[in-house]
């Protein structure tokens, strides 16, 4: 959908592995979902910077694209199914 994320992640929890908070690849936000502040915090900041909105949304639909396609997952699980094999 080519929109910014905002997830809690927290402890083990959430989905850091899936939404990259910084960098040039900056797709989403990590927030403590327990705090209302930090909820708060980030969503306020991607609604006011129109041009970090477009750029986290289109990295989001970048790195669905290349990294969580039906191809990719089967390629890499039939790789991990190879190498134990082996």
């Amino acid at each position: 959908m080519a929109k910014p994320v905002v997830v809690g992640a927290r402890g083990t929890s959430g989905l850091r592995e899936q939404v990259i908070p910084s960098g040039d690849g900056i797709c989403g936000a990590h927030i403590n979902p327990d705090d209302p502040n930090d909820i708060a915090k980030f969503v306020v900041l991607i609604l006011k910077d129109e041009e970090l909105r477009r750029k986290m949304g289109q990295n989001a639909r970048n790195r669905v694209l290349s990294q969580f396609t039906w191809d990719k997952v089967a390629r890499d699980t039939i790789s991990i199914y190879e190498e134990v094999a082996k």
